[in-house]
């Protein structure tokens, strides 16, 4: 992660970081956490659900259920 610099352009970037949990969560105090659950071992349903979490005071006040609609 330090050889990326991801810390220098932080608040004017956008980062993904796909498989990050509990490794980039000290990059920043206010991000948004997005989740995509499948059924695990369940091969034929395709089916996909994702939660969206705002962490930080920046989305204490986001009403990220709207996102949903």
């Amino acid at each position: 992660m330090e050889d990326l610099d991801l810390d220098v352009s932080l608040p004017e970037s956008v980062v993904v970081v796909e498989w990050g949990e509990g490794r980039f969560e000290e990059l920043t105090e206010d991000r948004l956490q997005l989740v995509i659950h499948r059924a695990v071992g369940d091969t034929t349903d395709e089916v996909r659900h994702v939660s969206l979490t705002g962490v930080g005071a920046r989305w204490a006040t986001v009403d990220l259920g709207a996102l949903s609609a």
